[in-house]
């Protein structure tokens, strides 16, 4: 699929200049040595890329978004970029009167369906040039993203998630507080940012039409606490804890006017059968009703 770059102000080149003009640094030119925290900062990317590209069916601008997306530019380089739905970059017609346009962004042009460009690169604590909606420092790594998406929703829904896998602090707006946290207190605050990972679900707790988050923690195939989060003005506020096997995923389900859906999980039981119960929002909580 041919890419479309967004065309940067100088003297900033565009995504597509940076990655041919600007070499990469000798440090990354043979394969790094690979120590513990390396691995598993590799293992938390795996996990990130593996997320984005299995939740595709979010919404409808993902549609096609694979493993094919995923590509290793360079030894110790790893990239995710996919783009669905975009004409071409123009320049903010807002800097049109401003000198060669300058610390102005251009700004994509939609297809009638929407669209949406993603690129996210990880590597070795080296820059490359242009805009980024978000850097973060991964143990040794760095991971530099970029997205454009027709649907606001969606362009914060996948910062927040790629901020959760690698670790960092949400930058919350006043009053919000970071979903990590509100887990971690949950538990007594001794578990590390990085034991908690989106879990691989689409889940709507109140039908309103924005997807709730559920972090999974120290996801390791087995029965996992799951934190449950209704997300309200672009703030979450934790709701339920369940523990269930996270191979089974997770049911949603509501009667007629109900506004919270009920909560279908199993959990996997020591002769490998599984077992169902059933959570309802009580109005502040999940609480597992009664058999």
């Amino acid at each position: 699929m041919k890419q479309v770059a967004p065309l940067e102000p100088a003297p900033t080149p565009a995504l597509a200049e940076a990655d041919a003009a600007s070499p990469e640094p000798s440090s990354i030119s043979a394969t790094p040595p690979v120590d513990e925290a390396e691995a598993a900062a590799w293992r938390r990317v795996d996990a990130m890329f593996s997320h984005v590209v299995r939740g595709a069916n979010r919404s409808p601008v993902l549609e096609g978004l694979s493993d094919d997306a995923i590509e290793q530019l360079s030894p110790g380089v790893r990239r995710l970029s996919f783009q669905s739905g975009l004409l071409e970059f123009r320049p903010d017609a807002r800097c049109e009167r401003k000198p060669l346009r300058k610390g102005c962004r251009h700004e994509p042009v939609w297809g009638p369906g929407g669209g949406v460009y993603l690129d996210v690169r990880v590597h070795h604590q080296a820059h490359a040039a242009g805009f980024f909606d978000a850097v973060h420092a991964l143990g040794p790594l760095t991971v530099e993203v970029r997205i454009f998406a027709s649907d606001p929703a969606l362009k914060s829904l996948l910062l927040r998630e790629i901020r959760i896998f690698a670790g960092a602090a949400a930058e919350a707006r006043p009053g919000c507080v970071d979903p990590v946290e509100q887990a971690r207190a949950e538990i007594g605050g001794t578990a590390d940012a990085l034991d908690f990972e989106p879990a691989w679900t689409d889940v709507d707790l109140d039908d309103d039409g924005v997807l709730d988050l559920v972090l999974a923690y120290r996801n390791y195939g087995e029965n996992v606490d799951h934190f449950f989060y209704r997300i309200r003005r672009g703030c979450p506020r934790l709701v339920g804890r369940i523990n269930f096997w996270i191979v089974s995923g997770i049911g949603c389900r509501r009667d007629e006017g109900q506004k919270m859906c009920d909560l279908h999980v199993h959990q996997l039981m020591v002769h490998g059968d599984e077992q169902e119960s059933v959570w309802r929002f009580d109005g502040k909580r999940y609480v597992e009703k009664d058999r």
